[in-house]
């Protein structure tokens, strides 16, 4: 974990990293960070439990417009491709 978020923080397309963020989006947690975006790397480890699949975790930043969606590619998923992506939305 500490791995991931060094290499994440050293991306100069991040400002910063949000550790333990809620589970469910909210108007107060994206006014509070002043965020700008929410990221999204949908992968298969994204299981949701069967009684919470109802629940968009997401739906206040994509009512913000702040919510960018990316497609998990183990073979394509490098800071620079992920980084460019980010750019291009």
């Amino acid at each position: 974990m500490s791995e991931r978020l060094l290499m994440t923080l050293s991306c100069k397309y991040v400002d910063d990293v949000v550790i333990g963020a809620p589970f469910i989006i909210t108007k107060d947690l994206v006014k509070s960070l002043n965020l700008k975006k929410i990221i999204n790397v949908v992968s298969q480890d994204d299981k949701v439990k069967a009684e919470h699949a109802y629940v968009d975790q997401f739906a206040v930043a994509k009512e913000l417009g702040i919510y960018v969606e990316i497609p998990y590619d183990k073979y394509e998923l490098t800071v620079d491709k992920i980084a460019a992506r980010i750019s291009d939305s």
